[in-house]
C-alpha cells in the first residue's frame, strides 16, 4: 500500500496524471449518450446554476449601487469626481505602473488551478463545490452591496 492509500483508505483510484484528461472526456461522452446517468451530476448542475443565479443577483445590486453612487456625486458637487475611498493597502503596498503584470499573474494561476482540478480523480466533487462556493460569494457580495445602498439612503 501507497501512502495515500492509508491517508485516505476510502481512495479507490489510482493517479494516471495527464490520462485524467481522457477520463473526464470519455466520462462526458458516456453521460451524453445515456441520459439516465444525468442524475449523478445534478449537483453539479445545481451548483452552476446557484452561481449563475447568484452572478446575476450580485450584477443588479452592483448596478444598482453605481447609480446611486452617480446620483449623490451629483447632489454634491463639493466632492471631487476621482475620489479614492481610503485604504489600508494603498498606504502599505508600493505602486505598480504596471497593473497588466497583476492580470497576467492571476490567470497564470486560474489556469493552472483548473489544470490540476481536471487532473484529480475527485474532479466531479471539486467542481461542484467550485460553483457553489463562487455562488455564495456572488451573494454575500451583493448583500454588502445592499447594506451600502442603504447606508447612502440615510
Amino acid at each position: 500500500m501507497n501512502y495515500l492509500q492509508l491517508q485516505y483508505p476510502h481512495c479507490i483510484y489510482e493517479p494516471r496524471g495527464v490520462y485524467s484528461i481522457i477520463d473526464t472526456i470519455k466520462d462526458i461522452i458516456d453521460t451524453l449518450k445515456s441520459p439516465t446517468t444525468w442524475k449523478r451530476y445534478l449537483p453539479i448542475f445545481f451548483g452552476v446554476f446557484w452561481m449563475g443565479l447568484c452572478g446575476y443577483w450580485n450584477s443588479v445590486f452592483q448596478v444598482l449601487a453605481q447609480e446611486r453612487y452617480t446620483q449623490w456625486l451629483m447632489m454634491h458637487p463639493e466632492i471631487p469626481r476621482h475620489l479614492v475611498l481610503p485604504d489600508f493597502f494603498f498606504k502599505v503596498l508600493p505602486y505598480f505602473k504596471q497593473s497588466w503584470v497583476c492580470d497576467i499573474y492571476i490567470g497564470i494561476f486560474v489556469i493552472f488551478t483548473n489544470i490540476r482540478f481536471l487532473l484529480t480523480p475527485y474532479r466531479s466533487c471539486v467542481i461542484r463545490r467550485y460553483f457553489f462556493l463562487q455562488g455564495t460569494i456572488f451573494l454575500i457580495r451583493s448583500f454588502s452591496k445592499i447594506l451600502q445602498l442603504c447606508q447612502t439612503l440615510l
